[in-house]
């Protein structure tokens, strides 16, 4: 499984579902999904009583939420589109920080397209229904397969953030010899600012997984990850 940005949360969920059998690999480029440092989340776990918050919600039920109203959520979330909708163009070279050639017009036309599909101004409305995310810690530790991470460093979005996430992976992953980290000077979508790179990467990660011996983060990637945690 694979996925940039929501995406990659969304895979990182499927997979901690499914388990490294069913999912033998597992791909994240600039994944969304809140991360901590191990203390940090063994702390909250300890709060919630020592368990996870899976575990939590199996046994207690989803928490109570209040909620707005549909009509008022349905307002929300169709302001919040026309809102976005005429920023596409200013926002999408923001995104492509090495190349912001690459944030074309048929970029542009699809992500406007999308974005007036019926329903999706329910995407954004359900942010205030769903009960709280499982933290990509909780995730990996479900999953504990090979995971390889292509992440665009330059991304801008979350204030740096992507550097941060970047040098917690090893921390977090239950088996640090199985993550693979790939650096990129790239922003949000090194997949398409850096596709050549980010490709590469893959079929090695793929052939590797395959054959049962995924390649390893090279010396350079795992001193710059280091360095960013200092």
């Amino acid at each position: 499984l694979a996925g940039n940005s929501i995406g990659g949360f969304t895979a990182l969920s499927a997979a901690a579902n499914l388990g490294n059998v069913f999912c033998p690999g597992l791909i994240l480029c600039n994944s969304a999904g809140r991360m901590v440092p191990m203390d940090v989340y063994e702390q909250e776990m300890l709060e919630r009583g020592g368990v996870t918050l899976k575990q939590k919600m199996l046994t207690t039920g989803l928490p109570q939420k209040a909620s707005p109203s549909e009509a008022l959520l349905t307002l929300f979330g169709k302001g919040v589109i026309k809102l976005l909708q005429p920023q596409v163009p200013k926002v999408l070279p923001w995104l492509y920080v090495q190349k912001p050639e690459n944030a074309d017009q048929k970029l542009e036309d699809n992500i406007l397209r999308d974005s007036n599909d019926p329903g999706g101004f329910s995407v954004i409305a359900s942010g205030a229904k769903l009960p709280p995310p499982r933290t990509k810690n909780e995730l990996l530790a479900d999953y504990v397969g090979p995971l390889l991470v292509t992440q665009g460093l330059n991304d801008p979005l979350g204030g740096g953030i992507s550097k941060t996430r970047f040098y917690l992976y090893p921390e977090v992953h239950p088996n640090p010899e199985q993550v693979t980290l790939i650096p990129l000077q790239s922003g949000h979508c090194p997949h398409h600012e850096t596709p050549e790179e980010v490709c590469a990467a893959i079929r090695d990660f793929v052939a590797g997984v395959n054959a049962g011996s995924q390649p390893k983060s090279t010396p350079e990637a795992l001193a710059l990850a280091l360095s960013l945690k200092q």
